[in-house]
């Protein structure tokens, strides 16, 4: 997803207040870049669904009727659209032999890689994240500093296939961190736990519904797939600690968490379980149902 120069406005407005140690709000970066407050809502709510920021909303006490963001962070996928857009496009093979090397190395966790590469921390992390969905590495998250980042990565046989054999893969085959968030008419991607994209006829639902089922299964199908490379092999007791795993993560991510709300109580829930290809689904909408009470 190639982002416009106003997306990338609205990202470097986020990172300079962040060196201020806070959030900033829709109305500041509205001030800051001169444009109309509307417009940033939007353009925040586009790029939070495509992963580019973590923002908290909420009905500001003068405008009950309406959602504005009270404060907006880049993640590591935004940080990397402003310094290393290339790497959003097709990262570049010299960069994914050298994190495969590096994990090959026995540099496992993202901050060895980056030390190791001499590499911001973000774009390492935003790079494991499509190696792990590709099959290329298996990777373990814990909580540090406050962030969930890669504690533990290691090369699957497909990973060092690709590090020593290159030439066996086709070109189109090879990793890359492009990623396609449009969704034409009523046919909605749904990522299942093989990392394939099967598609999900969901007509019943608006489009802005349908867009919000798709980008919220989208992050707990990721979620799931990553908890189940640390609770392994797959097992009924597994499935419930990954289930339980996962929603302690999303209760220390407002955002998210909202999100997921917002699902469940416009109704979603069985379609929302049906577009996550993962065998504790069923566990981990038991934890959350009641969350559309809230």
């Amino acid at each position: 997803m190639a982002l416009n120069e106003l997306s990338i406005q609205i990202l470097k407005a986020i990172r300079e207040e962040k060196t201020n140690e806070r959030a900033i709000n829709e109305h500041e970066i509205a001030e800051a870049l001169g444009i109309d407050r509307d417009r940033v809502y939007h353009c925040l709510q586009n790029l939070e669904q495509a992963g580019y920021i973590q923002g908290l909303q909420g009905s500001p006490y003068f405008e009950p009727d309406r959602n504005e963001y009270h404060g907006c962070l880049l993640t590591s996928k935004g940080k990397v659209a402003i310094d290393h857009p290339e790497d959003l496009m097709n990262m570049s093979d010299e960069f994914i032999s050298k994190i495969l090397k590096a994990i090959d190395e026995r540099h496992t966790s993202e901050r060895e890689i980056a030390l190791h590469l001499n590499a911001e921390q973000y774009r390492v992390h935003s790079a494991l994240d499509t190696l792990v969905q590709k099959e290329y590495i298996k990777g373990a998250r814990a909580w540090k500093d406050g962030k969930l980042e890669y504690a533990k990565c290691t090369l699957t046989d497909k990973g060092k296939t690709m590090l020593h054999h290159p030439e066996d893969f086709p070109q189109q085959s090879q990793p890359s961190i492009k990623q396609d968030f449009n969704f034409p008419g009523s046919n909605i991607a749904s990522v299942t736990g093989s990392g394939h994209i099967d598609k999900a006829t969901i007509n019943n639902y608006p489009p802005e519904q349908r867009q919000s089922l798709t980008e919220a299964a989208q992050e707990i199908q990721e979620l799931l797939n990553q908890l189940s490379q640390t609770y392994n092999p797959p097992s009924p007791l597994n499935n419930s600690k990954i289930a339980t795993a996962g929603v302690e993560v999303i209760e220390s991510n407002q955002a998210l968490k909202s999100k997921i709300i917002k699902v469940l109580k416009a109704g979603g829930t069985e379609t929302f379980k049906e577009l996550i290809d993962h065998p504790a689904i069923n566990i981990f909408m038991a934890c959350i149902e009641a969350w559309k009470d809230d």
